[in-house]
């Protein structure tokens, strides 16, 4: 077993999803500042934080596609956000009409909120 991060006083890790390939492993940690980070599983110092302004909403997870190719996260309870994982940016927004606290893809590969 080995280690991929060391938490900072006071966080903790929430909610975690590997990608179905086995290379990524998304973590929405909490504590006074709440945020993604994206762990390459091969590769221990890996890693890459997607936002740190309160991305998750509670104990909410990020989801990725059947392909890996996508991470899905709900920033601040009111934007679902697509990330492309081969450069970590922005693929695609939409606001929510309420708060948004689960998602999960389709087996189309599209995204899905729930309420």
């Amino acid at each position: 077993m080995r280690s991929l991060d060391t938490l900072g006083d006071y966080a903790s890790a929430e909610r975690l999803v590997f990608s179905p390939d086995g290379r990524w492993l998304a973590a929405g940690l909490g504590g006074p500042h709440t945020f993604l980070r994206v762990y390459e599983v091969d590769k221990a110092a890996a890693t890459v934080t997607l936002d740190t302004q309160d991305v998750t909403y509670g104990e909410q997870s990020a989801t990725v596609s059947s392909d890996s190719r996508w991470l899905a996260s709900i920033v601040r309870g009111k934007t679902l956000t697509v990330w492309n994982t081969g450069t970590w940016s922005v693929a695609r927004t939409w606001t929510l009409p309420r708060d948004g606290r689960a998602l999960s893809f389709a087996p189309s590969g599209r995204a899905s909120p729930s309420p």
